[in-house]
C-alpha cells in the first residue's frame, strides 16, 4: 500500500475542511467590533480574543452548506467582578441595549451570549471572563437550574502549549514555501499553514461528525474535540505523518490516561492539572463508551480500510463521502482534476490527449491493513 497516497488524499481533505480565508478574515473582523463596542459602552477595557477551534487552526467546515461555524471568543472584561450572574449579565445586556447587536443576540447559553449574523457562515459565542493570575481566567457557568457560579480556565494558555508542540513543522513548512515561491510579492499568511497535527485533527473532527448524524446514536455522547485534540497532541511528533498520527490516536490513544483513587480516567489539561477533561465520563460513563466506539470507528475507517484498493476513482470516491461529507470529496477530486488538467497541459504534444481509462478492472478492496505499521 502506498502510504504517501493516502497521506496526500487525507491532507487535501483536510485541507477542504478548513475554515476559508474570507471566512476567518469576516469572523475577525466581527469580533474585534464586538470587543471596540463593549470597551466604548461598559467604560472600562475589553480584551475578546478566539479561544478553541479557531485559535488552535483546526476549525472544519459544517457538514451542510445551510450551517454556521461555530466561533468561541473569550470576552475578558479589566474588572474585579466577584458575582458570576453580574459578569454574564454585564456583557448580555450591553449587547442587548446595542443598536446593532440587540436584534442578532440569541438566547442565553450556559457559558456565553451568542451573536448571530444573518447573511454571514458563522456566529460567535461569547464568553464572559475576569482574569485570576497571569493567563488563568474564570469564566461564567450556568447550570440547568439557572445557578451561577465560576469555572477556572486557561485558554491562552493551551494555546500557547498547543503551538509550541507544532512549531518546529509549521516553521519547516514555511521555510519550504518560501524557498519555493522566493519571487512571489505576496506576504504568507501563517495563520493559513495547517500541520500534520491540526490537518489530523480536523479529519478526527470532520470523521466524528459524520458518525453523529446518525439518529440512532445519542448526540449527547458525541466526543468533545478538547478531548480529541489533547490526546493528539500528546501523541503528536513533529516527524509524523498524518497516517502515523492517526495510527498513534486509535491504537495508543490510553497511554494519555492518568486514573484517581478509584479508576475513574482522568485526562489532565495541560496548563491546568487541576482539570479533568474527562469528568463528565465519571458522572455519565455512556460518554466514555461512546469515545471507544468511536476510535474503534476510527481505526477501521481511516487505518484499516484500504480505499485504495477499491475499483477506480469512484468507488475510492463514494467510500471517502461516506466517512467525511459529499461535498467536501466532490471538491478534493474536482481540485486533483484541475491540477492534472494543468499538469498535463504542459508535456502534450501533437501525439494526443492523454485520457483516463473508465474499463472496469477485477480489483477488489483488500483486508484489514496497518499501512507497514
Amino acid at each position: 500500500m502506498d502510504k504517501n497516497k493516502i497521506n496526500d488524499m487525507y491532507s487535501r481533505i483536510a485541507e477542504e475542511l478548513a475554515i476559508s480565508s474570507a471566512v476567518f478574515d469576516d469572523a475577525t473582523t466581527s469580533y474585534k467590533a464586538v470587543g471596540e463596542y463593549l470597551s466604548n459602552n461598559l467604560g472600562y477595557e475589553v480584551d475578546i480574543y478566539p479561544q478553541g477551534s479557531m485559535a488552535l487552526g483546526t476549525t472544519v467546515k459544517p457538514i451542510n452548506d445551510d450551517d454556521d461555524y461555530d466561533l468561541d471568543m473569550v470576552c475578558i472584561l479589566d474588572e474585579n467582578i466577584k458575582d458570576p450572574k453580574t459578569l454574564k449579565n454585564i456583557v448580555g445586556d450591553s449587547l442587548k441595549e446595542s443598536d446593532r447587536y440587540h436584534s442578532m443576540l440569541g438566547d442565553e447559553k450556559k457559558r456565553c451570549w451568542r451573536i448571530n449574523y444573518k447573511g454571514k457562515k458563522f456566529h460567535l459565542d461569547i464568553v464572559p471572563a475576569n482574569t485570576l493570575q497571569g493567563t488563568n481566567l474564570r469564566i461564567t457557568n450556568k447550570d440547568e437550574k439557572g445557578i451561577y457560579t465560576f469555572t477556572e480556565s486557561n485558554p491562552k494558555g493551551y494555546i500557547d502549549w498547543f503551538q509550541k508542540k507544532q512549531l518546529n513543522e509549521k516553521q519547516n513548512i514555511i521555510k519550504k514555501y518560501r524557498e519555493k515561491y522566493s519571487n512571489n510579492i505576496e506576504p504568507l499568511d501563517e495563520t493559513k499553514i495547517h500541520t500534520n497535527l491540526q490537518k489530523s485533527i480536523m479529519l478526527l473532527k470532520r470523521h466524528r461528525d459524520i458518525m453523529y448524524l446518525d439518529e440512532k446514536i445519542n448526540i449527547d455522547n458525541k466526543p468533545i474535540s478538547i478531548i480529541i485534540t489533547t490526546i493528539m497532541a500528546e501523541l503528536y511528533d513533529e516527524n509524523d505523518s498524518i497516517l502515523d498520527l492517526l495510527y498513534k490516536f486509535a491504537f495508543k490513544f490510553e497511554s494519555c490516561f492518568e486514573y484517581d483513587a478509584y479508576g475513574n480516567i482522568i485526562i489532565k489539561n495541560p496548563v491546568n492539572s487541576k482539570e479533568n477533561f474527562a469528568d463528565k465520563w465519571i458522572t455519565h460513563p455512556e460518554r466514555k463508551d461512546a469515545f471507544y466506539t468511536w476510535v474503534k470507528k476510527v481505526k477501521a475507517d481511516l487505518i484499516e480500510s484500504n480505499f485504495l484498493g477499491l475499483n477506480g476513482q469512484i468507488e475510492q470516491a463514494d467510500y471517502l463521502k461516506s466517512i467525511f461529507g459529499t461535498t467536501v470529496i466532490v471538491n478534493v477530486y474536482k481540485s486533483k482534476t484541475l491540477e492534472y488538467k494543468n499538469s498535463s497541459a504542459k508535456y502534450i504534444n501533437n501525439k494526443g490527449t492523454p485520457t483516463l481509462s473508465t474499463t472496469k478492472t477485477d480489483t477488489k478492496i483488500g483486508g484489514h491493513t496497518y499501512y507497514g505499521y
